[in-house]
C-alpha cells in the first residue's frame, strides 16, 4: 500500500512535465467574407451616368429642343464632382442675384431659377461632405438623383433666363414709347406753350424706364451665367419657346423616388419587418391637391404612425420610425405648398391675360378714334405703355409657371 503511493507520487512531476509540453490544437475561425473594395466616390459618379432612367421622365415631360437639350447635357455632365458642387453654388449665386433684382423691380416673390429643395440641399451636402473625405456613405440611388437634380435646376434656370429677357425686350419697347411720349409733350410746349410741367414728369418717367432696362439687363447677364455653370458652356438669351407639360397624377408611393425618403424607409426595412407605402393619391390630374394629401400633410408623428401602420413600434425600430416620420412630413408640407403655387401661378397668369387683352382692345379703340380725329396721340403712347408692362409680366409669370412645375415634380418624385 505504501509502496503504490510513493510510487505515485513520484510519477506525479513527469505527468504535470507531460502536461504542460502539450500542444493544444487550437480553434480555427472561419476567416470573415470578403467584401468587394468600394470604388472611388469620382469613379462612382462617373459611372452614374449610365444609372439614369431611360426613357427619361422628366425629357418625356418637356417641350422645346433647346430646353430638353439643356436639361440632358447637365444631367449627363462629366465634369468631376468637386467642378459640379462649385458650379451649383455658382449658378444658386447668380440666381440668387437676378431674383433679388425683379423682386425689387416688380415686387414679386424671389423664388424661381436655381434653388434647392429640402430634399436636394441634404442631398448635395452629403455629397459635398464625402467629396471633401468625411465618412459618409453615398448610395448609387443618390448619385443618380443628384444629376436628376442638375437635369430640373438646369431647366429651372433655362426658364429664369427667358422670363427676364422677355422682361427686358418689354422694358426696351417700353422706354422706346416713353422716349416718343417725352418728344411729344416737347413739341407741345413749343409750339402750344403746354405746361412745362409735364415735359419734366414725362422725362422722369423715361429716367426711371433708362434705370428699369439697365437693371434688367444686368438680371439677363445674372440668370445667363446661372445656367452657363450648370451646362458648362455660354448661353445666349432668345425668344426660344419651352414649356411643361402639366403635372400627371401622383401617388404616395412616388414620394419614395426622393433620396431622403428612400434612405429612411431602408434604415426602417433593416431593423425590422417589411414596410411598404399605403396606396393614396395626393395629386389629381389637373395639377389640384387631393383632400387625403391635404389631410396627410396636417397631421403630426402620431397621426402619420397610425396611417402607415407603424404600431406598435418596437424600441429597436423606435429611432427609424421617427426618422421616417419627420422626414415624410417634411416632404408631404413641401410638395403640397409646391403644387398649391402652381395653382397661384395659374390664377396669376389668367388674370394678366384677361388684363392684357383689354388692354389690347382699348389701344385699338383709341387708335379708331385718333383715325376720327377724336382721339390723341398721347392717349395711344400711353395705352401701349400700359399693354407693355402687361404683356411682361404675363410673359414672366408664365415662365415662372413652368419653374414652378418643374419643382413640384421633382419635390413628388416625379423626376
Amino acid at each position: 500500500m505504501f509502496s503504490s503511493a510513493r510510487r505515485l507520487w513520484l510519477l506525479l512531476p513527469v505527468l504535470l512535465v507531460a502536461c504542460e509540453t502539450t500542444q493544444h490544437k487550437p480553434v480555427e475561425v472561419p476567416p470573415p467574407p470578403e467584401q468587394e473594395p468600394q470604388l472611388p466616390l469620382e469613379t462612382r459618379w462617373q459611372q452614374s451616368r449610365s444609372l439614369l432612367p431611360n426613357p427619361d421622365p422628366l425629357s418625356s415631360r418637356l417641350q422645346g429642343r433647346s430646353l430638353v437639350k439643356a436639361v440632358s447635357r447637365a444631367a449627363r455632365t462629366e465634369k468631376p464632382l468637386k467642378q459640379v458642387l462649385a458650379r451649383l453654388q455658382s449658378a444658386r449665386a447668380r440666381a440668387r442675384e437676378a431674383r433679388a433684382i425683379v423682386g425689387e423691380l416688380l415686387g414679386y416673390r424671389k423664388a424661381g431659377g436655381v434653388q434647392l429643395g429640402r430634399e436636394e440641399r441634404q442631398l448635395w451636402k452629403r455629397l459635398s461632405e464625402a467629396e471633401a473625405g468625411k465618412p459618409v456613405e453615398i448610395r448609387d440611388f443618390e448619385l443618380v438623383r443628384a444629376r436628376q437634380s442638375l437635369a430640373v435646376q438646369a431647366g429651372r434656370a433655362w426658364f429664369q433666363l427667358q422670363a427676364i429677357h422677355r422682361l427686358y425686350r418689354q422694358a426696351d419697347s417700353a422706354r422706346m414709347l416713353r422716349e416718343q411720349i417725352v418728344e411729344r409733350h416737347q413739341t407741345g410746349n413749343r409750339l402750344e406753350r403746354t405746361d412745362r410741367q409735364k415735359v419734366l414728369d414725362a422725362r422722369k418717367d423715361l429716367a426711371r424706364a433708362d434705370t428699369r432696362l439697365k437693371q434688367l439687363k444686368r438680371a439677363e447677364r445674372l440668370a445667363a451665367k446661372a445656367l452657363t455653370s450648370l451646362l458648362g458652356r455660354s448661353v445666349v438669351p432668345s425668344d426660344t419657346e419651352g414649356g411643361v407639360k402639366q403635372l400627371p397624377a401622383a401617388q404616395l408611393q412616388q414620394l419614395a423616388g426622393r433620396s431622403d425618403l428612400r434612405l429612411a424607409r431602408e434604415a426602417l426595412v433593416s431593423a425590422g419587418p417589411p414596410f411598404s407605402w399605403p396606396a393614396v393619391r395626393l395629386t389629381t390630374g389637373h395639377e389640384g391637391i387631393t383632400k387625403a394629401f391635404y389631410r396627410l400633410s396636417r397631421l403630426d408623428s402620431a397621426g402619420l404612425r397610425r396611417e402607415l401602420g407603424l404600431q406598435p413600434v418596437t424600441e429597436t425600430r423606435s429611432e427609424a420610425v421617427e426618422v421616417l416620420l419627420t422626414r415624410l412630413h417634411a416632404a408631404l408640407v413641401e410638395a403640397r405648398t409646391a403644387v398649391y403655387r402652381i395653382r397661384q401661378l395659374r390664377d396669376q397668369a389668367g388674370k394678366l391675360q384677361k388684363s392684357l387683352q383689354e388692354s389690347r382692345r382699348k389701344v385699338n379703340r383709341l387708335r379708331a378714334r385718333y383715325s376720327a380725329r377724336r382721339a390723341d396721340l398721347l392717349e395711344i403712347l400711353q395705352a401701349q405703355v400700359r399693354m407693355t408692362d402687361l404683356a411682361a409680366r404675363h410673359g414672366y409669370v408664365e415662365r415662372r409657371l413652368q419653374d414652378q412645375r418643374l419643382r413640384a415634380g421633382f419635390a413628388l418624385g416625379l423626376f
